[in-house]
């Protein structure tokens, strides 16, 4: 095929329909926006740009179907695999009672882990909160999300705060606590 000023034309001077000539200014489209967003935007944004930049509508689901026939990987909003065991102590009694606001320093500590993709790998970040400053005591990275992550922030926390007594450290309960 070759593409002249009137249109696609193949190479036997045959002319190629209209329908075929939108599919193919399609798709040149929506490559185009991709390979411009460092192949990081999703069918969602590629329709948001197609109409600013191109004023051209169309469905999600069309755009999704031209990813997917160009081979375009979709943008990845899986969460990591976690695994839970089964069993355990069951329920455990709520000493924080939702009292959120404690009235001096390092009572209360809070802790969570949250994920973020780099480089195709999942990477875990373990922070500790005390609620009366609100402020981050501690925190740690790692590509294991397990308890050795959890101990290594509150032993570093720990250690920061002079080895408080009397801390009460609260957290979601997650496997990696337990």
């Amino acid at each position: 095929m070759h593409l002249l000023e009137n249109g696609l034309v193949s190479s036997v001077g045959c002319a190629v329909s209209g329908a075929f000539y939108a599919q193919a200014e399609a798709d040149f489209q929506v490559n185009s926006l991709y390979s411009k967003s460092k192949k990081r935007m999703g069918a969602y944004k590629i329709r948001q740009r197609l109409i600013i930049e191109y004023n051209k509508k169309a469905s999600v689901g069309k755009i999704y179907r031209l990813m997917k026939s160009m081979a375009l990987p979709k943008m990845s909003t899986v969460k990591p695999r976690t695994h839970y065991r089964k069993g355990g102590d069951g329920d455990l009694e709520n000493l924080l009672n939702k009292e959120f606001n404690p009235k001096v320093p390092d009572r209360v500590w809070v802790s969570d882990i949250t994920y973020v993709k780099v480089s195709g790998r999942f990477c875990y970040v373990c922070a500790i909160m005390d609620l009366y400053s609100r402020k981050i005591l501690s925190s740690k990275t790692s590509t294991n999300i397990d308890t050795k992550l959890v101990l290594d922030t509150f032993s570093l926390a720990y250690s920061k705060r002079g080895c408080p007594k009397g801390v009460m450290f609260h957290s979601d309960q997650g496997a990696q606590v337990s």
